[in-house]
């Protein structure tokens, strides 16, 4: 996660990170999860038309995660109305928009890549738990495992995954010490000891420094394919019955993807935000900064996890900017978001479109929510922010389906 707006030194340099362990910075930054989704997705939409999304998966007990600081909250509602329109704002004043019934984009240049196909037809892979004692563990393969931990001969509580099982990628660097690359060699069915070693500032004074013993099982290697037409059925039966089909629907929904960033790319390049409503540019900018400190909260506290020591000094370390570099950075985005938002509440009004259900029931579900966390949602950001978002995707759509493929 991050927004196109940083540079390419700071892309790369957090890229040792993430591209291991990115499964792990979407659970400790839960607590701000609707603030992330919506910022990001606001960042994306201005620039590029679409949302950045990802779902979280589970982590094991044992794993190196470190804990995000969690800072004062902003108002995410401040200066909007419960239906998601910017409050007291007359938005024609503030913004010309582009002639949206001209759009038209290239069939050429909205032509799904076989890469891209590939890698999205992975998500949709068969993935079967092999347990042929024959099989080895190499680097790089997923394995499921029980264990329990031991220091001093005694188990430790959080040691232990009782029997449920856990999934573990060797070489993610998700366990402590060399855990995982003991694995390597070992056959499905075996009982393996794993001597480990926890780091000296781990943040727990029964485990910090100590010395442990892991009683690990091997319970299978998984091996991830593409999938038969019967696992298609059963699993994907609401978009395809075959493989065929699924590969039809991947590809068609990359192409609508892709339509919909260069139509809106056309969209906010052709506007025109001619000023900013004070208020509403200083309540986003908060939630643009809070999402940049938590971001950096947490990788902090991650390489603080496993390594015993911070890796960086300050946040404007992190970002490798100074302080009036990282303040500018922010008002960038910032208003990014408020060129998104000010663009589409115009299109909303003047084409009189109404937000319903279905449409924030869509909005959640994009983002890994379901309408049984409205509530919950609600009481923790306000439904002006949450309808805010709606009426982001409703418009995108709404152009996108209005625009020609020539």
């Amino acid at each position: 996660m991050g927004t196109n707006s940083k540079n390419s030194k700071t892309k790369k340099k957090k890229e040792t990170l993430t591209r291991s362990n990115i499964i792990i910075m979407l659970i400790i930054l839960a607590v701000v999860a609707l603030a992330i989704w919506i910022i990001i997705d606001a960042i994306y939409a201005s620039k590029y038309g679409k949302s950045n999304s990802n779902e979280p998966e589970s982590v094991s007990v044992i794993s190196t995660e470190g804990t995000a600081v969690n800072e004062s909250a902003p108002d995410y509602s401040a200066f909007l109305t419960d239906d998601g329109l910017i409050k007291d704002l007359k938005v024609s004043d503030y913004v010309d928009l582009a002639d949206i019934d001209s759009i038209t984009v290239s069939a050429k240049d909205i032509e799904p890549s076989s890469e891209d196909i590939s890698k999205a037809l992975e998500s949709y892979y068969q993935t079967d738990l092999l347990t042929d004692a024959s099989l080895e563990i190499k680097d790089g393969d997923t394995v499921n495992i029980d264990y329990v931990g031991y220091v001093d001969d005694k188990a430790f509580e959080g040691g232990d995954t009782k029997g449920n099982g856990t999934q573990l990628t060797i070489g993610s660097g998700r366990y402590i010490d060399d855990f995982e690359q003991q694995l390597i060699g070992h056959k499905p069915g075996e009982d393996v000891d794993v001597n480990v070693t926890f780091p000296a500032d781990y943040g727990k004074d029964e485990l910090n420094g100590k010395d442990a013993l892991f009683k690990v099982k091997i319970n299978g290697i998984y091996d991830k394919h593409e999938p038969t037409d019967e696992y298609v059925a059963e699993k994907f039966s609401e978009v395809a019955k075959t493989y065929d089909e699924l590969k039809t629907y991947v590809t068609d929904t990359i192409r609508s993807s892709n339509k919909e960033t260069a139509v809106w790319k056309q969209v906010m390049a052709d506007s025109k935000v001619k000023s900013y409503p004070e208020d509403y540019l200083k309540a986003v900018y908060a939630n643009t900064e809070f999402l940049y400190q938590n971001e950096y909260n947490y990788y902090n506290q991650y390489a603080y996890s496993v390594s015993g020591k911070y890796q960086w000094n300050s946040i404007y370390d992190y970002y490798q900017v100074d302080e009036k570099k990282f303040n500018e950075m922010v008002d960038e985005d910032a208003k990014s978001q408020c060129d998104f938002f000010m663009i589409a509440q115009k299109i909303f009004e003047d084409r009189g479109l109404k937000l319903t259900d279905e449409d924030i029931n869509a909005c959640l579900k994009t983002r890994g929510y379901d309408s049984e966390s409205l509530d919950k949602l609600y009481e923790s950001y306000g439904k002006g922010y949450i309808y805010q978002s709606a009426i982001g995707d409703k418009v995108r759509a709404y152009v996108t389906d209005l625009a020609k493929v020539e």
